[in-house]
């Protein structure tokens, strides 16, 4: 389980343009595997700053990461006190 964060939190950094398949697997390891629900949403959030921010990417790149923010809020409402 380690190992595959560090894989994909190594893809990140040594990416020279945004990719936007390791920041979703990523976040998937953090909701699924991981279970922490804050930090899969910091990295979909960080990862959604930086592909708007002129990463020159497209919508089909953009709608998945919107959708998991939107389902990782969701979540994170229902645990909420």
């Amino acid at each position: 389980m380690a190992a595959a964060r560090r894989l994909w939190e190594d893809a990140l950094e040594t990416e020279g343009r945004f990719d936007p398949r390791a920041w979703e697997e990523l976040a998937k390891f953090y909701e699924h595997r991981a279970r922490d629900l804050p930090k899969a949403r910091e990295v979909t959030v960080t990862a959604l700053a930086r592909a708007e921010r002129g990463e020159r990417v497209g919508e089909e790149t953009l709608a998945p990461l919107r959708h998991r923010l939107r389902r990782l809020e969701r979540r994170l409402s229902r645990r909420a006190p």
